[in-house]
């Protein structure tokens, strides 16, 4: 390829490229001047809080162009200066600063989405101000030189003439030179080898200078940073423990979903957090339910008690109960999302301690990182018989199965139970009858074994709450399929036994169901018509 030296376009619009340096410097001079007043105006405020869109507004696009065009046209400037064998300390040293300038724009552009997802201490705030100070300083002595050289005042010392005649371009300054990729390219690896060289021969040459710089800098970020994340705005992620007030708290799990647990489909969405509370005090206290807020995004939700009994298959909802002193309880925090402010960065931003100020009160707070699990909502059927196996191994209920071994279906049901009285005791009769007339009583026996870990398990007092929360029965009645809810009417001393009301249509129906419906998972049991009179 055949390219034509720059040196005479350099020559002839030296004073116009260092203007335009000049431009691009006050106008990063200009946002950086924005930056260290955003920090001001917080750390003066005396309020802390959070923000949103701070840092696509502080840290645009056009900085970053801003410094990639200074550093393409100080490099090119460097060469001419080398060709040229004139001085160019000053535009190594604004090349090494716009290289740092690119990354520290990185840096900032981080620290300002803190400012979105946590709240930042006085003290961190100052000192990103007192930082930002610091690194604006050499753009102003850019500037004025960039300026100075720009309007002509400090040419003659490069020997450039205002006069085309009198700029003694050599005619090499834009002579025509090929350049070769394949066997010379050679060449070009020895020219950026000489180039690398002579950076790094500078950079030995003013060795105690660069550590120096280096050092502060790298010591600088490194103790913001920690401080950041570690003293200040630590962020916990789920499974860590902190203290709040008379609480320790920790985040097992969290989870997504716009279902219920009996499958029904809502068109807002719910995260539910499955928390551990641990009451360090003796006395009984309860949770203020404003101090557990959820950010999703740049909105702020509560917890609410309105969906309480819609995801009983993942723990038990906490309901502004009091917590027993000296003990640990694991419940449910629910959140309603709309569709519309769904993200996927959720914080639990829970109020540490509030300080208060003269005309103001500063909050300071924990934030917990969530990482939802989504539940499925995609239907699954599965059809079983009497006494097969059902796992559950793919539901919320964990490592648990059912077998249903027979059913009665009758108009009453009759059970044997024993009754002491003193030292003396009989085995009695009694029977159950429909509540509503003409409804008949169906019992089943059973065998099931629920995952003793899982918190669903936790969350009920015996194994009939599994039968009054998942099942129902489903019939075909005058050409309709219906599925009806169950009332339960077991005995308290029956066990293995689940007895329950149905509507009398189930009596004459062709075919009987029991449908055991867990989220998206659905497990039919299909019955055989036996009628025991």
């Amino acid at each position: 390829m055949i390219f034509r030296k720059p040196y005479k376009f350099l020559i002839k619009h030296f004073r116009l490229i260092h203007l335009l340096v000049c431009v691009l410097s006050a106008y990063l001079i200009y946002k950086n001047h924005l930056i260290i007043g955003f920090f001001s105006d917080y750390v003066d405020s005396g309020t802390t809080t959070y923000y949103t869109n701070v840092a696509a507004k502080y840290v645009s696009f056009f900085m970053y162009l801003a410094v990639i065009l200074i550093l393409a046209l100080q490099i090119f400037v460097y060469l001419l200066m080398k060709n040229k064998k004139k001085p160019r300390k000053y535009y190594i040293m604004s090349i090494i600063y716009y290289v740092i300038a690119f990354f520290v724009l990185t840096f900032a552009y981080n620290i300002f989405k803190t400012f979105e997802n946590n709240i930042v201490e006085m003290q961190v705030a100052s000192l990103y101000r007192d930082i930002a100070t610091i690194i604006s300083i050499p753009q102003y002595i850019i500037l004025v030189i960039s300026f100075i050289r720009g309007i002509g005042f400090n040419l003659k010392k490069f020997n450039f003439s205002k006069d085309l005649q009198e700029m003694q371009i050599d005619a090499k300054d834009n002579e025509e030179f090929e350049f070769v990729v394949g066997k010379e390219s050679y060449k070009v690896k020895r020219n950026f080898r000489r180039a690398f060289r002579e950076i790094n021969y500078y950079i030995r040459e003013n060795k105690f200078v660069f550590i120096t710089i280096v050092v502060i800098i790298v010591g600088i970020f490194s103790t913001v940073y920690y401080l950041n994340h570690n003293v200040y705005n630590k962020v916990y992620k789920e499974n860590d423990s902190f203290k709040n007030a008379n609480f320790n708290l920790k985040v097992n799990k969290s989870y997504l979903t716009n279902m219920d647990f009996n499958g029904k489909v809502y068109n807002d969405y719910y995260l539910i957090l499955k928390v551990d509370v641990t009451n360090n005090f003796s006395e009984s206290a309860a949770l203020n339910m404003d101090d557990y807020r959820l950010i999703a995004g740049e909105n702020s939700f509560y917890p609410i008690t309105t969906m309480n009994e819609k995801f009983v298959d993942l723990g038990y909802p906490y309901n502004n109960e009091l917590i027993n002193g000296n003990s640990t309880v694991e419940k449910l925090l629910i959140y309603k999302i709309p569709e519309k402010d769904l993200t996927n960065n959720y914080i639990l931003r829970v109020v540490n301690e509030l300080d208060f100020r003269v005309g103001s009160i500063m909050a300071k707070y924990f934030n917990t990182k969530l990482k939802p699990e989504k539940l499925n909502n995609q239907k699954i059927t599965n059809n079983y018989s009497l006494n097969d196996t059902i796992s559950f191994d793919d539901t919320t209920l964990g490592n648990s199965n059912l077998v249903v071994k027979k059913y009665t279906l009758e108009g009453l049901y009759s059970y044997d139970y024993k009754s002491c009285v003193g030292n003396s005791c009989e085995i009695l009769k009694n029977v159950i009858y429909p509540n509503n007339l003409g409804n008949y009583i169906m019992s089943i026996d059973y065998d099931l074994l629920l995952d003793k870990d899982s918190s669903y398990t936790k969350s009920i007092k015996n194994n009939k709450y599994f039968f009054i929360n998942f099942m129902k029965v489903k019939y075909n009645y005058a050409g309709n399929t219906i599925t009806a809810k169950v009332i339960n009417r077991t005995p308290n001393n029956e066990n293995d036994t689940f007895v329950f009301e149905v509507p009398s249509e189930v009596s004459n129906s062709e075919n009987v169901q029991l449908v055991l419906k867990i989220r998206n998972h659905e497990y039919v049991i299909d019955l055989k018509r036996e009628f025991l009179k």
